[in-house]
């Protein structure tokens, strides 16, 4: 899930800035020298800054940076170990919104 929210525009152009905040949860699972644990996966937070530009008719120009933290937290069944991960990742992206 994800919230977003576009400032105005600037005075004399079709540009605006937006942020977002969001989370997310799923399931995890992994491999390791043939033994498999599963257990669950935490997104939070999910923070996003971009550009939007207006200039097309035909759709939206984006420029946008992501951070996200992931947590993942497994269990492997034949020994009872747990195992907890925790990704921080980085994202820049340039695409359009139709």
């Amino acid at each position: 899930a994800e919230i977003n929210y576009y400032f105005d525009a600037w005075k004399e152009s079709k540009q605006n800035f937006f942020i977002g905040i969001g989370m997310g949860y799923g399931t995890s699972e992994s491999t390791i020298n043939q033994q498999s644990s599963k257990g669950s996966c935490f997104a939070l937070p999910v923070v996003r800054v971009g550009l939007q530009n207006n200039s097309w008719e035909a759709g939206k120009m984006l420029v946008e940076g992501t951070f996200e933290s992931v947590k993942s937290d497994q269990v492997f069944p034949t020994t009872g170990e747990q195992q907890t991960t925790i990704i921080w990742n980085a994202k820049f992206g340039v695409g359009m919104r139709f």
